[in-house]
């Protein structure tokens, strides 16, 4: 059972850095103006403390999705899945929606 906890917490961790990677990789080939500065180490604290928040939260869910599934999940590959999908389905839903969009 821990084996598969901890497949399902790498599917999370996978899921909640996916986002910000994916951000600095588009920030790194987006042309800056000439005015603005690089990151400062306190600029990326800041930008990674919602993110370790939301690993933590993310990971404790964990613990209720196998604990739901129970011996129905037995593979790495459930498990890993599992975990990306749920989180990834929780910050979809968690997001605010913008003013006027339908939802």
């Amino acid at each position: 059972m821990l084996q598969i906890y901890l497949w399902c917490l790498l599917g999370i961790v996978i899921s909640t850095l996916l986002p910000p990677l994916w951000a600095y990789v588009r920030a790194k080939f987006t042309p800056r103006p000439p005015e603005q500065k690089g990151f400062a180490v306190a600029d990326l604290i800041e930008f990674a403390k919602p993110y370790a928040a939301l690993g933590f939260a993310s990971a404790l869910t964990a613990i209720l999705l196998v604990a739901f599934a129970g011996d129905k999940m037995t593979s790495w590959q459930a498990a890993l899945l599992a975990g990306y999908a749920w989180d990834s389905t929780l910050q979809k839903l968690g997001k605010p929606t913008k003013p006027g969009a339908a939802g």
